[in-house]
């Protein structure tokens, strides 16, 4: 059998869904530490129900939210992971709400573009790695 044809008919979207909370939705409130208030919303509903359709109920999905580092921060900087941590479950949860199945992860970083190549080159599940990606900037 051609492995051409095989893969045409068997071909299943394995999505890494990237996106850049604070800059998507820098006029949103944000809390004591400058960083967004989670009360003010998520406007990355549009990108989970996007790849939702793309998976046709198969395939794999991860999502993953880049997060810029505050100046006077650091990679362990206690208040940076409970913002990562905070972000990860609410990623969860709307996933769960809208009906997309994946896993999450988040990303702290001080270069944006460091933190989308660390995303692409780290998500994965064994064999299945990512083959789309969708960005939300």
């Amino acid at each position: 059998r051609n492995s051409l044809a095989h893969l045409e008919s068997n071909w299943k979207p394995q999505l890494l869904l990237l996106y850049q909370l604070t800059e998507e939705n820098q006029d949103q409130e944000l809390d004591g530490t400058g960083r967004q208030n989670e009360a003010a919303g998520h406007t990355h509903k549009v990108i989970f129900s996007l790849a939702n359709q793309l998976r046709h109920g198969s395939g794999l999905t991860v999502a993953c939210a880049v997060i810029p580092l505050l100046d006077d921060e650091g990679e362990d900087d206690p208040e940076a992971v409970r913002y990562a941590e905070s972000e990860k479950q609410q990623m969860n949860y709307l996933m769960k709400e809208m009906g997309v199945e994946g896993f999450c992860m988040t990303v702290l970083t001080r270069s944006v573009a460091d933190g989308k190549a660390f995303a692409i080159q780290s998500s994965g599940l064994g064999p299945l790695t990512p083959n789309t990606v969708l960005m939300g900037w």
